[in-house]
């Protein structure tokens, strides 16, 4: 059942991000490190501290990972 619910967050974050005008294939998360790391407005101090420590930088690291191999990602 915590897969899931992991599963079912995950999706929902992908969703989120593409509603913002974000890649479909990136994560809210991601997209707010990404931001972070080009100076722009971000939230990823309130995410990690609700999520989990250094849990932007992860979503990232993976997203550039599966765009590393073959996944798409605009």
């Amino acid at each position: 059942m915590k897969q899931y619910l992991w599963n079912v967050f995950s999706g929902l974050s992908f969703f989120i991000n593409s509603l913002g005008g974000g890649s479909p294939y990136e994560t809210f998360c991601s997209t707010q490190y990404r931001r972070k790391k080009a100076g722009k407005i971000n939230i990823v101090r309130a995410l990690d501290f609700f999520i989990g420590k250094d849990h932007c930088l992860i979503c990232h690291v993976n997203t550039q990972i599966r765009k590393e191999v073959g996944y798409k990602n605009d």
